[in-house]
């Protein structure tokens, strides 16, 4: 009941506002492939190219995050574009000192005192090689539950077409 009425509110919003819905930016059908290079910068060097599917690769995917986040947050340093100039038709990019998106924060005013003496309080207590310990073994319990499937996914497939002796190499 509450959602049909927050989708007729919703739908009526967006009549009355005119508002349009599209895939991507203006003139930028190709968005996608941006999304992609980010997902391989960060999850594709992290988790891999496996086929991940079912309740217990979920868990342990939600649980590999948790501790990525605080990996890439605290503990990676990441460079910052200050500016971008044009030099003989070449362009030339400007960036500032490597910091973690932790100690960004920690310099700005925009962010409250409070938020970060409790930043503070949570990166006392983080181990970056514990972190990547635990990541280790939550990457290990997932690729066996990855090549447990290709195994019964390849046995599957020799049943059904009559192929015997089918050699998987996970």
């Amino acid at each position: 009941m509450v959602m049909s009425l927050l989708i007729i509110f919703f739908t009526d919003t967006v009549i009355k506002k005119k508002i349009t819905f599209i895939r991507s930016r203006h003139s930028n059908k190709n968005d996608n492939c941006h999304v992609e290079q980010k997902n391989y910068s960060i999850v594709r060097r992290e988790i891999g190219y496996a086929r991940y599917e079912g309740e217990k690769e979920l868990k342990l995917l939600n649980e590999f995050y948790k501790r990525l986040r605080l990996v890439r947050n605290f503990f990676t340093p990441c460079r910052k574009l200050i500016a971008k100039k044009v030099i003989n038709g070449k362009t030339r990019r400007i960036y500032d000192k490597p910091k973690t998106p932790y100690l960004r924060v920690l310099e700005s005013s925009l962010v409250p005192e409070k938020a970060k003496e409790n930043l503070r309080q949570q990166r006392a207590k983080l181990n970056p090689m514990a972190l990547r310990r635990e990541m280790v073994k939550i990457k290990d319990k997932l690729n066996k539950l990855a090549s447990k499937r290709k195994k019964h996914q390849a046995e599957l497939y020799a049943i059904n077409t009559g192929i015997a002796n089918v050699r998987v190499f996970a």
